[in-house]
């Protein structure tokens, strides 16, 4: 998300946030920030975040709807997305290297 160039394509992007953190492997507020950036450059996006899950249970919930997601993209039924309602989420600048 930080550098020149995307995926063209439609996202359903999920991401469990089981403490206010995240699921335990991903920050929710990257991922959120991700989304957001690529809803700024015209992506359409759907963005969930599963409150309470975990990684392993965030992605129980995000079968199903991706299941759909994928069924609806291809019999051609337009992306509905909620980029509206994404907020920017973390800065996706590159971290510097700490140096001991």
């Amino acid at each position: 998300g930080s550098v020149p160039g995307r995926p063209n394509a439609p996202f359903f992007m999920a991401v469990g946030n089981a403490d206010g953190v995240g699921d335990g492997v991903m920050v929710a507020r990257d991922v959120v920030a991700l989304a957001h950036e690529y809803c700024k450059q015209g992506d359409p996006v759907e963005l969930n975040v599963y409150k309470g899950a975990v990684h392993t249970e965030a992605a129980l919930h995000f079968e199903p709807p991706a299941v759909a997601f994928l069924i609806e993209r291809f019999t051609g039924l337009p992306m509905r997305g909620n980029c509206a309602s994404i907020p920017r989420g973390n800065s996706l600048a590159p971290l510097r290297p700490v140096h001991g």
